[in-house]
């Protein structure tokens, strides 16, 4: 009895604790994404390939912004409603600061040619992103990464 009631109070407090999740719209359908963020209650952003795709209506109408044949794009974050960076293979970052209209190369990352696998953009300006091998790199410019040496492994 008394394992019973200890299953049924997890179950009552996971309920209570994670909610419950409603589906606004889905499935959303075009091909496939590595990842997506949100820039506000309907903005969204996700990437695949050399491809970003945006919606202003929460999936219902989608444009496709193409980046420059060969990037292979792997994260994406926003700092803002306005600024997000992304992250690619051969060390290339990506900026847009008017909500994925257009995107633009920035800093100088010709010493990092490591694949870029995860970003956080803690602000507008400051920018860190993990590399393979156990490399990390930031900014706090967009301009100048600097790149650190093997970490967790």
């Amino acid at each position: 009895m008394k394992k019973l009631l200890v299953i049924f109070a997890c179950i009552l407090l996971a309920t209570a604790a994670f909610g419950q999740w409603d589906v606004i719209r889905g499935p959303v359908e075009f091909p496939s994404y590595s990842d997506a963020v949100a820039l506000n209650a309907t903005t969204i952003l996700t990437i695949d390939d050399n491809i970003v795709r945006k919606t202003t209506n929460f999936g219902q109408d989608w444009t496709e912004i193409l980046l420059p044949d060969g990037v292979d794009v792997n994260k994406i974050d926003a700092a803002s409603e306005t600024v997000a960076y992304i992250c690619a293979d051969d060390g290339l970052v990506f900026k847009t600061d008017n909500a994925g209209d257009t995107w633009t190369q920035v800093g100088d990352t010709a010493n990092f040619v490591w694949d870029l696998e995860s970003i956080d953009a803690y602000d507008e300006n400051t920018v860190f992103i993990g590399a393979d091998d156990g490399y990390f790199m930031k900014s706090t410019n967009q301009r100048d990464f600097i790149g650190y040496g093997l970490c967790c492994r």
